[in-house]
Parts: structure tokens; C-alpha cells; sequence
């Protein structure tokens, strides 16, 4: 199948594109901090944002990638092959490390369902929170504490996605080209 003239050509069915999960990613891991960042991480112990952190460099570090290899590849089409060269995010360190980042975020899931617990039963941290990210308690917190939780459960759930999709493409030898204008 010749993928230059089929642009919208994808590996098995009509799936997800990389570059969407990568934007859904980073705008939902970007929400996700700013919640965080309304009481300087304390209500999730600083581990929202050092997930934040690693997010985005593996979402930056894959777009640098991936501009650049748009870059050599409107440049030079291998006319002789069947399919196109498949993304960065489809590398073996790139999925090794967004594996990692599912693990950093269902740890953050699980660290801030304990959070959400102690504030939920006035245990001793849920009131020690509570008390140095506003002075008001718990009940300031806990809204935003359960909305962290919602969020970095679907970051997790984006992540696999993008763990899959890039496993597929690997396998199947992806069609995806994240610049798919630059083919004619």
C-alpha cells in the first residue's frame, strides 16, 4: 500500500494519533499541576509536580524528535518502501520510558487516594495538610485533592494509550507521520 497517497492510511483501524495523545497528555498533566500548584504541591506531598516534570520533558524531548525527523523526511522519501519509518515515540528507549511515566503516574494516583483518605477520615495528615496549604482544614483541600486524583487516573490512562499505540506502530510499522502534510 502506498501510504504517500493515502494520508489518513493507519495501521489496523482508524486509531487515536500520537500526536493527539501527546497534546491530550500534556494539556491534561498541565492541569493537573496547575491543581497542584494552587497550594505548592503540599497537598500531594511534591510528587504531582516532579511527575509534571518528567512529563514534559518526554513530551518535549519526543516533539524536538520528531520535528527533526519531519524535517529529513520531507527532505528524503524512500520511494521504494512500502511504508513510511515510524515515529519517534516508537523507539524502544522512548517506550521504556513512557512505561515509566504510567508507573509515576498511577503512583501519584495512589499516593493522593491516600491523601484523599486521611483528609476524608481526619486522620493527623489529612488536618496537617489541610492546615498548611489554606489554615481552613480539610475542608479546603479535599475538593481539590479528589480532582487530582480524577486527573492523574486519566493521565495514566493517556499514557497507556500512547504506550500502546506506540507499541503497535512499532510492530505493524507505522503509518503515523506526525507532519502528514509534508507527504504530497
Amino acid at each position: 500500500m502506498d501510504y504517500r497517497n493515502n494520508l489518513f492510511a493507519s495501521s489496523q483501524a482508524s486509531t487515536v494519533p500520537l500526536f493527539n495523545l501527546t497534546v491530550a497528555s500534556l494539556f491534561l498533566s498541565t492541569v493537573i499541576f496547575t491543581i497542584s500548584m494552587l497550594h505548592l504541591g503540599t497537598d500531594s506531598i511534591w510528587v504531582i509536580p516532579t511527575v509534571y516534570a518528567f512529563t514534559l520533558l518526554y513530551h518535549i524531548t519526543i516533539l524536538v524528535f520528531e520535528y527533526r525527523r519531519s524535517l529529513v523526511t520531507m527532505i528524503i522519501i524512500n520511494p521504494l518502501s512500502d511504508r513510511p519509518p515510524s515515529s519517534t515515540s516508537s523507539t524502544i528507549p522512548s517506550i521504556v520510558c513512557a512505561s515509566v511515566l504510567v508507573g509515576f503516574w498511577l503512583g501519584a494516583f495512589g499516593l493522593t487516594m491516600v491523601i484523599a483518605i486521611f483528609l476524608g477520615r481526619d486522620l493527623p495528615l489529612g488536618e496537617d495538610v489541610g492546615e498548611a496549604v489554606n489554615g481552613k482544614g480539610k475542608k479546603g483541600v479535599t475538593g481539590l485533592v479528589i480532582g487530582q486524583l480524577i486527573l492523574c487516573a486519566l493521565e495514566a490512562l493517556v499514557m497507556v494509550a500512547i504506550v500502546i499505540k506506540s507499541v503497535d506502530e512499532r510492530r505493524n510499522g507505522g503509518p503515523e507521520n506526525w507532519k502528514r502534510h509534508h507527504y504530497r
